[in-house]
């Protein structure tokens, strides 16, 4: 019994998400994705997702700071950006 316990628990133990640090307003692990290399340029009016042609604004609410060296878009079905995870840049 003792020796079955830490592998009964194990099964209750949920594994943490790759991206748990999505904000819960973007759709916190539903929505959300990394994007591949080059999928956003910046552009001197904001950051363009080149897929949809969306214009973020630099500093606009749904600009959000990655916690990887990756962009990640938070599209709900709507198809339209909630978030843009923009990766910190020279730090």
């Amino acid at each position: 019994m003792i020796r079955t316990l830490p592998l009964a628990l194990l099964l209750f133990v949920s594994p943490a998400m790759a991206h748990d640090w999505y904000d819960a307003d973007c759709c916190h692990n539903r929505d959300c994705h990394a994007l591949a290399d080059g999928a956003v340029m910046a552009t001197s009016k904001g950051w363009l997702i080149r897929e949809t042609g969306e214009l973020i604004p630099f500093g606009d609410a749904r600009e959000r700071r990655s916690q990887d060296s990756h962009f990640h878009r938070c599209e709900p079905k709507a198809g339209r950006t909630r978030c843009l995870y923009v990766p910190p840049f020279g730090t």
